[in-house]
């Protein structure tokens, strides 16, 4: 488990202060218990949304022409994410190229911040 990210929350809380040997047996603690703290905080993690990608599915489309344009010769990304958790649910994307990009970029950022908090 990330023990720095606790420490560093007690730390934040005013508690830096402590003596050497008090910071010692609080992080032999907080070692001894990382299971039962990890298993806490997924369950809260659960509390907040309990929906997660079960599966997804692609399909890319060339948009050739259209009722208004003779040629268009535009790429189209059909995603359908299934969703489960307290309502299973399909959600379903037709994107463009830029509209892809910024959704790769977005998911990105959002793995980026999970990672920083996982607890190993």
């Amino acid at each position: 488990m990330k023990l720095n990210l606790i420490l560093f929350s007690i730390a934040a809380a005013g508690l830096s202060s402590l003596p050497q040997d008090f910071s010692n047996a609080l992080n032999d603690c907080l070692s001894v218990r990382s299971s039962d703290l990890r298993n806490k905080l997924v369950e809260k993690t659960h509390e907040i949304s309990p929906a997660y990608l079960h599966n997804f599915d692609w399909k890319l489309k060339l948009t050739l022409a259209s009722d208004k344009m003779a040629q268009i010769n535009e790429p189209r990304l059909m995603l359908n994410l299934d969703i489960s958790g307290d309502r299973d649910k399909t959600l379903c994307l037709d994107l463009s190229k830029d509209e892809l990009k910024m959704l790769i970029e977005t998911m990105e950022k959002a793995n980026k911040a999970v990672q920083e908090f996982i607890v190993d």
